[in-house]
């Protein structure tokens, strides 16, 4: 079994990069720290055994925590969701529209996000959101 950690990748890219074989190889989320999610996200590449996928999930779930498991796609879903929250929040304060306080602010009330998309982007980092974008945009060509 082998796990790769891409960020805005898709499993079976991250493991052609690393050398690894398809079939043996799951993906971790680690994007964000596993106590902040409560949950595990796990991806397989079409070529992932079931061998591998259930002991992967086995591994992960031994301790009580749930994991949830997805199929290739670039950047996971919290990934692809949260790092573009946080370029369309930065894009906003750039702009002038609303200040990176307002923005926070707005998220936390209007959609009852427990931290605003900037104060995420803090938390996860610059270099680590532009990683996970442009990864994802080398993936889909979608700029966004």
């Amino acid at each position: 079994l082998i796990i790769v950690t891409p960020l805005g990748l898709d499993a079976t890219t991250s493991a052609l990069q690393q050398g690894l074989d398809p079939a043996r190889t799951v993906a971790i989320d680690t994007l964000l720290p596993f106590e902040a999610t409560k949950r595990r996200t796990l991806m397989t590449t079409p070529a992932t055994s079931a061998a591998a996928r259930d002991a992967a999930h086995g591994l992960f779930a031994s301790d009580g925590v749930p994991v949830t498991l997805i199929r290739d796609s670039a950047g996971f879903v919290a990934q692809r969701v949260l790092c573009c929250i946080i370029n369309i929040a930065s894009d906003i304060a750039q702009q002038r529209i609303a200040t990176p306080a307002d923005i926070d602010l707005a998220v936390n009330l209007g959609l009852g996000y427990p931290k605003g998309p900037l104060a995420l982007g803090d938390a996860v980092g610059p270099q680590l959101v532009l990683e996970t974008l442009r990864n994802m945009e080398a993936l889909t060509g979608d700029m966004r």
